[in-house]
């Protein structure tokens, strides 16, 4: 009987939970999407301490399995979707207040009060991912409407586009659940 043991994926140090049948063969990690070759038993016992993370129970399986509270690495998308929205979020409140003169700029006060919230959720450690993330990308599109609306308009395209990627989904399925499981397909 071979031992459960945790694998660590060597490009984003996601932690796979490994049984022993998929031993020495290539793997797509479920997180990075890159490939790697599963360690053999001595390999990972001269290299790796046998044990899982801190806070996380072994558990046995018919499968490679991703165990854990979320992936470790942030996909670049919600970085950079949080920064640009920081961005924006200052731009239009300086607009705004430098236009006040003018009734329609002063809607985009609230707009970048609003980004720079959604920016320091998508910046945090732990982003909270929700229906509003897409809803005030809909909003910054109609922005257009303003006469600062253009940076607001691209931000929120880039945010649908970005937010919507298939990495950012899988990040904010491991983020919605306490401990995620996630079955890694063997390469082909």
């Amino acid at each position: 009987m071979t031992e459960t043991r945790f694998v660590a994926c060597p490009h984003c140090q996601g932690h796979l939970l490994d049984d022993g049948n998929v031993e020495s063969q290539v793997v797509a990690c479920p997180f990075c999407d890159k490939q790697f070759q599963m360690p053999t038993a001595e390999m990972h016992a001269q290299a790796f301490a046998d044990q899982p993370p801190e806070g996380q129970n072994a558990a046995t399986s018919k499968t490679l399995t991703y165990v854990g509270p979320h992936a470790t690495v942030k996909p670049w998308q919600v970085t950079t979707v949080g920064v640009l929205r920081l961005s924006s979020g200052i731009l239009n409140i300086v607009l705004g207040l430098a236009l006040f003169v003018f009734v329609l700029p002063l809607a985009l006060i609230p707009l970048g009060v609003l980004e720079i919230v959604s920016a320091a959720n998508l910046l945090s450690a732990r982003p909270r991912f929700s229906e509003s993330l897409q809803k005030l990308a809909i909003v910054e599109i109609c922005a257009i409407l303003t006469c600062a609306g253009v940076v607001p308009f691209v931000v929120g395209i880039l945010a649908l586009v970005w937010l919507a990627a298939p990495s950012v989904k899988r990040y904010i399925e491991t983020l919605d659940s306490r401990v995620a499981i996630a079955t890694v397909p063997l390469a082909p």
